[in-house]
């Protein structure tokens, strides 16, 4: 599986940190609910506070490509689990909403730098030819940890209480920041390299790279709106209790982590993004207006929907925009930084648009609307070349 034994070790910290990571991005949904009574703050508070932690997560995911390629995606990575961990710990101490949405934007800011050093790394791990498949499992951990942080938080939120959970899961990535440092082998990094603008300048402006960012743009937009508000909308529009509600948020979650690994190994080989993205995208938009309509079953078709087509359609993705830049391996990390920078940039508007939405039209309506804006941006994966239409060039 792994190209090498001793990167056992690296690949090993990568999950785990990966797992803690996604704990710490999903917890805020599943709390939030008694947050809000302490906060004095509704569901607004939440569109802040997921729009402040991903203008974050979306402001500094070039630099975090830049720094990998400068010094490394070893220290990269352990800066940003680190700075990500110690921000969700502090979190905890919030006395009111600007506090809260301060430290949401640090930890975005955190992951940002974590994550593109994380894909690259995960990829060079595995023989060739099977990178897909390893960025599946890459994902496949953080959807664990995404489901860990929806119900099992909110288990321990209603048993500790929301501050305690959020000390305890910010402890554990802070942890996790040393495993990387300790177990990915120095010899794995890049080194100080100077960094060129005309090679920046060829990574940022690739079409391919564009195209394939703006379906994942889409595709962004409806799985944030699932995973940041299906809960909140559980118990508080139709009534559901806590711990259910933190299933439904789970299993969206858990969707993604059963396909992803599967994704990868289709996309390994077919190599045939266009397709797949588009099936992925069109399958999203549906799920997302499907929470419109029926109630409770609705929103739980909804989530297994989603999470089924974002484990495909966001594997998929990242392995293709790496590939977009295989002549220039130094780079790597920077073309998915950019690709996932565009796609996350959904997840400072769109949660916002959709509390407007709640607020004034009730929740149907800003369940369609995330529908027609998911589709409206995975369509874009059409301007893409197939690799026929490619190689008749």
């Amino acid at each position: 599986m792994l190209r090498n034994v001793a990167h056992r070790g690296a690949f090993w910290s990568l999950i785990v940190a990966r797992v803690v990571y996604a704990v710490n991005w999903y917890n805020i949904a599943s709390i939030f609910a008694p947050m809000a009574i302490e906060l004095k703050t509704g569901v607004s508070g939440l569109g802040i506070l997921a729009s402040s932690f991903f203008f974050g997560l979306v402001l500094f995911q070039i630099p975090g490509g830049l720094l990998a390629a400068k010094y490394g995606p070893r220290r990269t990575s352990f800066v940003g689990i680190f700075v990500a961990s110690v921000s969700a710990l502090l979190t905890g101490f919030s006395s009111g909403l600007g506090e809260a949405a301060a430290l949401r934007f640090i930890v975005g800011l955190g992951m940002a730098l974590f994550f593109s050093p994380g894909v690259s790394l995960i990829a060079r791990y595995y023989r060739e030819g099977s990178e897909g498949f390893g960025i599946g499992l890459y994902n496949s951990a953080f959807d664990l940890g995404g489901a860990l942080g929806l119900f099992g938080w909110a288990l321990l939120a209603e048993v500790l209480g929301w501050r305690q959970s959020l000390f305890f899961s910010g402890g554990m990535g802070i942890v996790t920041s040393f495993l990387i440092i300790v177990l990915i082998p120095k010899e794995d990094l890049s080194g100080d390299s100077p960094l060129k603008l005309k090679e920046l300048s060829d990574v940022l402006f690739k079409r391919e790279l564009f195209i394939l960012s703006f379906n994942m743009l889409g595709q962004s937009v409806g799985s944030i709106l699932v995973g940041s508000f299906i809960v909140y909308y559980l118990e508080t529009a139709l009534g559901v209790g806590y711990e259910l509600a933190g299933f439904a948020g789970a299993l969206f979650l858990l969707m993604m982590l059963a396909f992803s690994p599967i994704s990868g190994r289709i996309y390994d080989r077919l190599k045939d993004a266009r397709r797949l993205m588009l099936v992925s995208g069109l399958v999203m938009s549906a799920g997302v207006g499907l929470a419109a309509f029926g109630g409770v079953y609705g929103a739980f078709a909804a989530t297994i929907i989603v999470g089924i087509s974002a484990g495909l359609g966001f594997t998929v993705g990242f392995a293709a925009a790496r590939e977009t830049n295989k002549s220039q391996a130094k780079y790597e990390s920077l073309a998915i930084a950019w690709a996932n920078s565009i796609s996350l940039s959904a997840g400072f508007w769109s949660p916002v648009l959709f509390s407007l939405v709640v607020s004034s039209s009730g929740y149907p309506p800003a369940w369609l609307l995330g529908s027609l804006l998911t589709l409206a941006f995975v369509l874009s994966i059409l301007a893409l070349k197939t690799k026929a239409r490619a190689e008749s060039r």
